[in-house]
């Protein structure tokens, strides 16, 4: 699902556009390239609803290719923001493998 992330970098306001990798009823995971923090607080927009929700950077995880995903958790849970990605269970059907 694409998602547009805004933060700050810096005293420097800053986007990204990227894909999640899985999402639930309490945030999501995804590629990151932007330098961000763990606590880091980031809005996220749902490019397919338009919807915003308020998140932090629950943590980084570097993967065996180089890339960052960042694990983040909704200041409020919601399981309207990700549509019918995610089901009254709260997690999204992922072929994902689960990062340790």
């Amino acid at each position: 699902m694409s998602i547009l992330l805004y933060g700050r970098l810096a005293d420097e306001p800053f986007q990204e556009q990227t894909q999640t990798i899985d999402v639930s009823s309490h945030g999501g995971l995804f590629p990151v390239s932007a330098a961000v923090v763990p606590s880091q607080k980031l809005i996220l927009t749902n490019l397919e609803t338009n919807d915003d929700l308020a998140c932090r950077v629950a943590r980084l995880i570097r993967t065996d290719e180089g890339t960052t995903l960042a694990a983040v958790e909704f200041l409020q849970p919601s399981l309207r923001f990700w549509g019918s990605a995610v089901s009254s269970f709260g997690h999204e059907n992922s072929t994902a493998e689960r990062i340790s």
